[in-house]
């Protein structure tokens, strides 16, 4: 078991062109403690021009993720007397077994879903990461720095590339980071058991990280009060807006989760391309009625014009239906796109796709 918790190491984050002109050096880094478990191991792989991608996420305490072109469920992992892993994960009602090598160089599993597929994950190195949070979660930031002198800032769920390199005295680590054109430099302290950093955008912030690195954010320190209009520093103030303007990516909670409105139809859409592929989507009332008419039924015409849009679960999955009688879904950050046909018959709303599945929205009432 010690031979594995030495493998595992923190989530190597992308490494990108820097803002601050200089080279990081790491003969400032503090290695973790390797008997400690420090990250996880990140399997991914690709399949027909990219029209199935696949990434498995394994964490020293035997939980994980599996995520098939967006789609995330939980997962588990075990170690083998072999020296393999075990990883189980459910796709749509079924449960599958993947077992992964270690070949030396990487990590190697065989995908037992698509047959000829080949997931693969590097030995990633350990990180530290510095968080923290103020005003009630308004400002949130992860400062991820890797052994490497490259590294990462995260601003409520807005990231650029930063860099460190050697401090004096007790300053480990020198971090430095551009958010909207500004150059920061922040001082990481050495605290013998832990690192902080006093945040240089809002006043009063401290981000904190544990020496043993970590896969994701420490705990954060607890929280303050709101704070009114005037106690909050500029930098602060910019921050709650950019957070209300463009929040941290969620996961979106499927249509039939969500608390909807009555005469709401909802589609539960299949890929043909796979499928593990799917959206849940919703179209209110006063969308579809608009569209449709009251009759119960829709006769198509001869435009291509666009004739509603459906809410999906979240921006990447879309889908369109226009005045012909077709329609296109579209997952947009795998530019997949797929076309059928739709038909509003005796107050049933149907869609059929290119391969002939179809599927019947419900009503809610």
């Amino acid at each position: 078991m010690k031979k594995i918790l030495i493998q595992f190491a923190a989530f190597f984050l992308v490494i990108a062109c820097i803002f601050v002109a200089f080279t990081g050096r790491t003969d400032g880094w503090v290695e973790p403690a390797e008997e400690e478990a420090t990250g996880d191991i990140i399997l991914s792989g690709s399949k027909y021009s990219g029209k199935v991608v696949i990434k498995v996420t394994l964490r020293p305490d035997g939980t994980g993720e599996h995520e098939g072109n967006g789609d995330v469920v939980p997962a588990t992992w075990e170690q083998n007397d072999d020296g393999t892993m075990t990883v189980h994960f459910n796709v749509k009602g079924t449960d599958y077994d993947m077992i992964v090598r270690d070949d030396g160089a990487q990590y190697v599993a065989d995908y037992p879903i698509v047959a000829d597929m080949q997931l693969t994950g590097g030995k990633p190195v350990k990180s530290i990461m510095l968080a923290g949070t103020k005003y009630n979660g308004k400002v949130v930031v992860n400062i991820t720095l890797n052994p490497d002198g490259t590294g990462e800032h995260e601003g409520n769920g807005d990231k650029t590339p930063a860099a460190w390199e050697k401090g004096e005295g007790d300053v480990a680590m020198v971090v430095h980071f551009n958010v909207k054109g500004t150059d920061y430099d922040m001082d990481v302290i050495d605290k013998g058991s832990s690192y902080s950093a006093m945040y240089p955008l809002v006043a009063d912030m401290e981000l904190t990280g544990a020496k043993s690195g970590a896969a994701s954010a420490p705990a954060a320190a607890q929280e303050e009060p709101a704070a009114s209009p005037e106690e909050k520093s500029e930098p602060a103030a910019e921050a709650e807006k950019q957070e209300e303007a463009a929040p941290a990516a969620q996961p979106a909670a499927p249509a039939e989760e969500a608390s909807l409105p009555a005469n709401t139809y909802t589609l539960e859409y299949v890929s043909d391309i796979n499928e593990q592929l799917t959206g849940s989507f919703s179209c209110p009332a006063d969308r579809w009625q608009a569209a449709l008419g009251d009759s119960g039924s829709y006769t198509p015409t001869e435009s291509e014009e666009l004739l509603f849009s459906w809410d999906g679960p979240s921006e990447k999955k879309k889908l369109d239906f226009y005045a012909n009688g077709t329609f296109e879904f579209q997952f947009t950050t795998m530019s997949i796109s797929e076309k059928g046909t739709w038909a509003y018959t005796d107050g049933k709303l149907s869609v059929t796709t290119a391969a002939g599945k179809e599927y019947v929205a419900e009503l809610t009432k």
